[in-house]
């Protein structure tokens, strides 16, 4: 095999495309100061979230311990803006929540919430006991989400294990409705409304059985 050469300019040229890719994707890291006033607004959020943002399946408060802090700003930043929230119960109610939030006040929240633990999925094997679940997941939500649900910077996608199924349950449902997702602003929302679309009743529940079991 004939070795490729590269000139001095194209490696240089190479190098910079890199540099600029990994600053792109950079996420800057809060200091100790944004996560104590995180912890100290979380306290609003503890009725709901659990005291260790484990959640509430009864009051369908989604799991929020160890969510990517990008993400969880994301969706605060949503609710407020009135892209998220309409036409059910607890989104209103986290619409009204984000409008009493100052944007670095947001901020300060999801730093804190990023680091309470959650699930170790993204260190272990993909779970196969669900066979199903698994080869639904993999085929349809693995590429952007990870193969053990969890997460992907790269592709602005969240952390899905260990979420509770029937959270995972209504919000495809929003999607499929259109009541998530169907804003032109919400790019993200948008392709997941798609993608919610092409998924069947059946397929579903395997995907967030398996994905609460992560």
């Amino acid at each position: 095999m004939m070795p490729i050469k590269i000139c001095p300019g194209n490696l240089a040229l190479l190098c910079l495309f890199a540099l600029l890719i990994k600053a792109g994707f950079a996420r800057a890291e809060p200091n100790p100061e944004d996560i104590n006033a995180g912890k100290a607004l979380y306290q609003s959020c503890q009725a709901c979230h659990g005291e260790s943002g484990q959640g509430n399946a009864q009051l369908q408060s989604p799991v929020l311990a160890g969510q990517y802090a990008w993400y969880i700003r994301r969706q605060l930043e949503h609710f407020r803006s009135g892209l998220r929230g309409a036409g059910n119960p607890p989104g209103q109610q986290m619409a009204a929540v984000s409008r009493q939030l100052a944007e670095k006040d947001i901020a300060r929240l999801a730093a804190y919430i990023e680091t309470l633990p959650g699930s170790t999925a993204a260190n272990t094997a993909p779970n196969t006991d669900n066979k199903n679940g698994y080869r639904y997941y993999q085929g349809k939500c693995g590429a952007c989400h990870g193969s053990t649900g969890q997460g992907n910077v790269l592709f602005n996608a969240p952390k899905l294990s260990g979420q509770q199924s029937g959270y995972l349950l209504a919000q495809m449902k929003h999607f499929s409705a259109g009541k998530r997702g169907a804003d032109k602003k919400d790019k993200y929302g948008r392709q997941m409304a798609m993608m919610a679309k092409t998924v069947t009743r059946q397929q579903l529940g395997d995907i967030v059985n398996y994905l609460a079991g992560l």
